[in-house]
């Protein structure tokens, strides 16, 4: 019995050995070598062995066609649409309110925007951006031109490199990041839309870090994105002090327009005008552009102060080039100026000794005089303010007419006639020139050598005679018209 079962062991070993052998020769070794290798006992199985091995040999060989052919075929980049939307809204906004924000954004830093392409609308693959100078601080991506024929051809990257997913697209940046135009956080930047714009933008830091994409034309985009700040009420301020008489109030104004994107041309003050309660306009628009605006700081500062002489409810109404701001303020503590009171009285008015035998077109001083302080004025000539007395002086005869008027009003005038005033040498009166006065002899006619004379001698002589020279003058006029008359 064990005989047995040992002999029936050996021969299901061996035959399983020879069988083994059979199937890895198969597919390595001709049929002349698996007769080399066989035993004479399985001579008679061979027919059965050979069909085995032409359908093992078959099975085996497709999958290696399909190994060598796969490489060559190009792989379909998967990517998810409007992926990290968070993040991107950390690094870009949109500061237009719209359901599609006409792909216009304004950047935290620079970035670098590479395109993306599906078989619906062309070649699949990435594209490159070509950035364009449009405007001052404004600047248009494209991702391709259309040629002579009206067509829109991509601006494809070519590379040997396999492009087949974020990370190998990011270690292509990082080693082109010299050729690849970057956007700048100093502009703002406008994406084409619809037809010109590729299936989805992707955004990578300037050195190449993936942060996510985005669809230009969705609104998904356009909401995430939306940054309403720019358009709050700017910081407005308004302070108000009575000035020392308390008869008004010096309001000031405090403001901000800088958080306005400059790249949308920046916001600043063009006028502003002040209201009552009633509506009734306190400061006009006009003459607040003239006196008030700081027109070299209308961004950030503060405006001159403008005076207001009356309590209430006011509101401040600013106008900029991006739109009307309102504020109100409230002014107390002012009080009434107070009424002077009227007076009608009368001043009483008097004049100085007038010329008597003074030479014509010498200047002699008439001193006016009023009870009360008023603006003294002699045949138009001014004191300019109010006093008691003003001298004023005449050089010929005539009539002269002298008037005072008061603070309220009053005005009292006389009328003076001059008739003192000689041309002849023999008519002079000596006294007159006694007085020291700035009176002076005009260097005219028959007298004009004495003139020249007595330069001469008040020269030698100093000052002594200065405040007689007009006496002296008259003297010697009077000498030389007698001794023309003695010589005749």
């Amino acid at each position: 019995m064990k005989r047995t079962v040992v002999c029936m062991l050996l021969a299901l070993s061996v035959s399983s050995s020879l069988y083994s052998s059979q199937i890895v020769l198969a597919a390595e070794q001709s049929e002349e070598t698996l007769k080399e290798h066989s035993n004479e006992g399985a001579s008679e199985n061979m027919d059965n062995i050979k069909d085995e091995q032409s359908s093992i040999t078959s099975t085996e060989a497709v999958p290696n066609e399909e190994e060598t052919t796969k490489p060559e075929e190009q792989v379909s980049f998967n990517i998810k649409v409007n992926e990290n939307l968070d993040v991107l809204r950390q690094k870009i906004k949109n500061p237009f309110k719209e359901e599609v924000s006409s792909g216009r954004y304004l950047l935290n830093e620079d970035l670098i925007f590479i395109g993306y392409v599906d078989s619906t609308k062309g070649e699949e693959g990435f594209i490159t951006p070509s950035i364009t100078k449009t405007a001052d601080k404004v600047s248009s991506v494209s991702f391709g031109e259309y040629s002579d024929n009206g067509k829109y051809t991509w601006g494809y990257i070519r590379t040997n490199d396999s492009l087949s997913d974020i990370k190998s697209l990011s270690q292509y940046i990082k080693k082109h990041t010299g050729e690849i135009q970057k956007a700048s956080c100093k502009d703002l930047i406008s994406f084409p839309l619809r037809t010109e714009a590729p299936t989805t933008v992707l955004v990578f830091t300037s050195q190449g870090e993936y942060l996510g994409n985005m669809d230009v034309n969705s609104t998904e985009v356009a909401d995430a994105l939306y940054d309403g700040t720019f358009l709050e009420t700017p910081s407005i301020s308004i302070s108000s002090s009575l000035s020392d008489d308390k008869t008004q109030a010096n309001v000031s104004v405090s403001y901000d327009f800088s958080k306005y994107p400059e790249q949308l041309g920046g916001e600043y003050l063009m006028n502003f005008d002040i209201k009552d309660s009633k509506g009734s306009i306190v400061l006009s628009s006009e003459e607040a552009l003239k006196k008030y605006i700081d027109t070299g700081n209308t961004v950030k500062g503060v405006t001159r102060v403008f005076p207001i002489s009356m309590n209430g409810t006011f509101t401040l109404s600013m106008r900029t080039n991006v739109r009307t701001i309102t504020s109100d303020f409230k002014i107390n503590g002012v009080s009434s100026p107070k009424q002077e009171e009227i007076s009608d009285v009368k001043p009483d008015i008097s004049y100085s000794e007038l010329p008597n035998g003074i030479l014509t077109g010498t200047n002699f001083p008439i001193t006016v005089y009023s009870s009360i302080d008023s603006v003294l004025m002699l045949n138009g000539e001014s004191s300019q303010t109010p006093c008691k007395e003003y001298t004023f002086s005449v050089s010929h005869n005539g009539k002269y007419k002298i008037t005072a008027t008061t603070s309220s009003g009053v005005e009292v005038s006389k009328t003076i006639e001059v008739t003192g005033f000689v041309d002849k040498a023999e008519d002079i009166n000596m006294s007159m020139y006694g007085t020291g006065g700035t009176t002076f002899l005009p260097q005219t006619g028959g007298v004009s050598w004495v003139a020249i004379t007595l330069s001469g001698i008040l020269l030698i002589v100093g000052g002594l005679f200065l405040s007689c020279k007009d006496k002296i003058l008259a003297l010697s006029a009077q000498f030389k018209e007698r001794r023309w008359h003695n010589e005749d």
